[in-house]
């Protein structure tokens, strides 16, 4: 099988926990192509599942941080075997989910934001929900109400973010209305 031209992932990667990423190469009509990862041709493990085997194209979803040799045999129609072209693919953990810094104060007609706090080599982003949505800034506000956003971690260099979001909030409680009065008129009583 020849690795070259417009297939996806072809090339040695690196992939974030939890990924379903595709592979493919060249297909040959009449050949079969069996793919595997390391050495475990025949049983799958439980740190990966292989989806479409036989076929020139396939996706994995990588299920535990690791470096693996993703590999394909192709047979062609008349029964011969080619040697294995293989993929060198790095799977990154996932960062841990960031800690909140939620705000709760009094109205004082200033802005109030919250934040979040990662790791180290991490960033964070803000969505507008716990899953999907879309990116956003951090909850921020100047008038009594609640404010919230969803922080994850996202790491650096790998580019992975954390698999849950944390719920950040801040509450601008309203002052109480001013009491009313209770005039006293009396006389002078010594």
């Amino acid at each position: 099988a020849d690795p070259s031209g417009p297939y996806p992932n072809t090339g040695d990667q690196s992939v974030c926990l939890n990924a379903t990423e595709p592979y493919g190469v060249e297909p040959t009509s009449g050949s079969t192509y069996t793919w595997y990862v390391d050495d475990a041709l025949t049983s799958p493990g439980g740190d990966w599942t292989i989806t479409g085997n036989g076929n020139s194209s396939i996706t994995v979803t990588w299920s535990k941080a690791g470096v693996y040799t993703l590999k394909v045999v192709e047979e062609n129609s008349n029964g011969c075997v080619g040697d294995p072209v293989s993929i060198q693919v790095t799977v990154n953990a996932l960062p841990d989910a960031p800690s909140a810094g939620d705000v709760t104060v009094c109205y004082d007609g200033s802005v109030h934001t919250g934040s979040a706090t990662a790791g180290v080599g991490e960033s964070i982003v803000w969505y507008d929900s716990a899953t999907n949505g879309s990116v956003t800034t951090a909850p921020s506000g100047t008038s009594a109400g609640t404010y919230t956003a969803y922080a994850a971690a996202k790491n650096t260099t790998t580019n992975c973010e954390s698999a849950t979001r944390t719920l950040v909030t801040v509450q601008i409680n309203a002052l109480p209305d001013a009491p009313s009065a209770g005039d006293v008129t009396v006389c002078y009583d010594g």
